[in-house]
């Protein structure tokens, strides 16, 4: 899929943008009302209903209690490296070829057929050893449960950077878990979405996230879920988390379809009638960030599990766009490569191929543009002591 720079400086694709298309799927139908709405629900929820409405699962005491019984080389030793391989390795994952991905979708004027090259997805093994060495003391097993409207939600690990975090957990309901709707496809794109027949919204709160559903090791009971979060900061934390990431879990008198199609009067009635669960959650101590500047003095911040960088100095780049970001790629000093996102590029004005290649990639869980900085949560564990340089388009950044 092509990308160009267009005329007010924001980017359009030739047919149709991989966000426009993932909210056309029938599993994000609804993302930008959702969005909206669970902003709205958040801050009434803060300003009004928070203090009589917040519960918690009724075993968190007990789970608070055992969470740190298991260490992470523990628990990964005794499943063979099954901890670090679901979440940022191969376990349960296959690579996904770059293909054309088409469907008919209905407007005012008529039928469009719409077609979208979807990047190619490469996973990689992880060697426990190496994993240990890299994030050993900062992921927190435990075995944290909430009942929340009859599912049971468990969390069982987790790990930040202080701008990403990663939660491990389960969903389990006797006849069928129906909170998130998923599949394979949601899992290479923008992951499980609530489902429109239940009455749950789970989410992390105002954060975003992608909640990747292992369909290798799920089953119709019990769901086990890898959220990939983008952190927001401090003073968003502030004001809308009490000061730190939570997942949220919003009970609500109607289904998720009428919730979402609700007029502003049916709106505040359903919140009123709703019930909120706060679940909070438990970290280990920070992954490690490390500093590389471009010549500029561009400041990239980059540690195991993800990256962080500013799109304005010294990459070229007039508008905080993602769209302009083209090529990622981490440079070992053995030589090895980590290719993190690549994309045909060019610029309307002139035609000018600004970058082309004959597959575009997209290695990575999750990012996103935050203000004036781009962020990547990794597929993969990212050697941090072994990295000679990052390339961000045609810019190179070094260790600080």
């Amino acid at each position: 899929m092509m990308r160009e720079n267009t005329e007010n400086g924001m980017l359009e694709d030739f047919e149709i943008s991989l966000e426009e298309f993932d909210s056309l799927d029938e599993y994000h139908k609804f993302s930008d009302k959702y969005k909206n709405k669970k902003k709205e629900v958040l801050k009434m929820y803060r300003k009004k209903h928070l203090a009589a409405k917040r519960h918690t699962g009724v075993k968190v005491a007990a789970a608070i209690a055992a969470f740190a019984i298991a260490t992470p080389l523990a628990v990964n030793a005794a499943t063979n490296g099954d901890l670090f391989n679901r979440l940022w390795g191969s376990s349960g994952k296959e690579d996904v070829e770059s293909y054309t991905y088409e469907w008919d979708e209905t407007w005012e004027d008529g039928t469009k057929h719409i077609e979208v090259e979807m990047p190619a997805i490469e996973y990689e093994d992880v060697a426990p050893e190496k994993a240990e060495e890299l994030i050993g003391d900062n992921v927190l097993q435990q075995e944290a449960e909430y009942d929340i409207d009859g599912t049971e939600l468990t969390i069982l690990s987790t790990i930040t950077d202080g701008s990403s975090m990663v939660v491990e957990y389960t969903l389990e309901h006797e006849g069928g878990v129906d909170i998130y709707a998923y599949n394979q496809h949601s899992n290479e794109t923008k992951g499980a979405g609530p489902s429109m027949s239940s009455n749950v919204l789970l989410n992390f709160g105002i954060c975003d996230d992608k909640v990747f559903v292992d369909m290798d090791k799920s089953t119709e009971d019990k769901l086990y879920c890898y959220a990939y979060v983008h952190i927001l900061s401090q003073d968003i934390l502030d004001e809308y988390e009490n000061g730190k990431p939570a997942m949220h879990a919003i009970i609500l008198p109607c289904s998720n379809e009428e919730y979402v199609n609700s007029s502003p009067q049916e709106f505040e009635e359903i919140m009123a009638a709703s019930v909120e669960k706060i679940i909070p959650l438990e970290f280990n101590d920070k992954v490690e960030m490390t500093e590389f500047v471009n010549e500029d003095g561009g400041v990239l911040k980059v540690s195991p599990i993800s990256m962080s960088f500013d799109m304005l100095t010294g990459l070229g780049i007039e508008y905080a766009d993602p769209g302009y970001i083209y090529y990622v790629c981490i440079n070992y000093k053995d030589g090895s490569s980590y290719l993190v996102d690549e994309n045909n590029y060019s610029d309307w004005r002139t035609g000018e191929v600004l970058h082309s290649c004959d597959t575009e990639y997209a290695n990575y869980y999750y990012c996103i543009g935050d203000g004036d900085d781009m962020f990547y949560i990794f597929n993969r564990l990212a050697d941090v002591d072994n990295i000679e340089s990052i390339t961000v388009n045609e810019t190179t950044y070094t260790l600080k």
